[in-house]
């Protein structure tokens, strides 16, 4: 018999998540947020809601030969694929890549994984510069205790 204990932190849900999805554990629809909610203490229900249904949103622009792109929320083993596929190799003239991350508020290692390929591709590519803007706090120390910091240009503005 499973024994289930109720949740009574954010943090304390997102290791149970964290280790489902790295299990390979893709738990969808209405049934499983309702047993999750059931777990969950009221204090953190709200909190958890919004971890759950939380996207990373990429907005890009161009400037002459610029693409900037601001990455805005998680980078994480569930938003990770949408970067992959939404930021590639600059096309059409464009010399250099520009990821703001004033808004990141979290990266994972599999965030982190999709930054490096990121770069793999644009060193890969002739002539074209990958630069991160706007690191703020949280997400520079990841990339200080990393080693990400020697490995990419970043500055503090554009």
């Amino acid at each position: 018999m499973v024994k289930l204990r109720r949740i009574e932190s954010v943090a304390v849900f997102e290791q149970f998540w964290n280790k489902s999805i790295l299990a390979g554990n893709v738990f969808c629809g209405c049934n499983y947020l309702v047993f999750v909610i059931e777990l969950v203490s009221a204090e953190c229900c709200f909190q958890l809601l919004h971890i759950i249904i939380q996207k990373m949103l990429i907005e890009k622009t161009t400037n002459g030969s610029v693409l900037n792109v601001l990455v805005s929320g998680r980078l994480d083993a569930l938003t990770a694929p949408e970067f992959e596929k939404e930021i590639t190799v600059p096309q059409d003239g464009q010399s250099e890549l520009v990821l703001d991350f004033a808004q990141l508020e979290y990266v994972s290692s599999a965030g982190l994984r999709s930054i490096l390929s990121l770069k793999k591709q644009v060193d890969a590519a002739a002539g074209i510069k990958l630069k991160l803007i706007n690191v703020v706090p949280d997400v520079m120390e990841v990339f200080e205790m990393t080693g990400f910091s020697s490995l990419l240009t970043i500055e503090s503005a554009a």
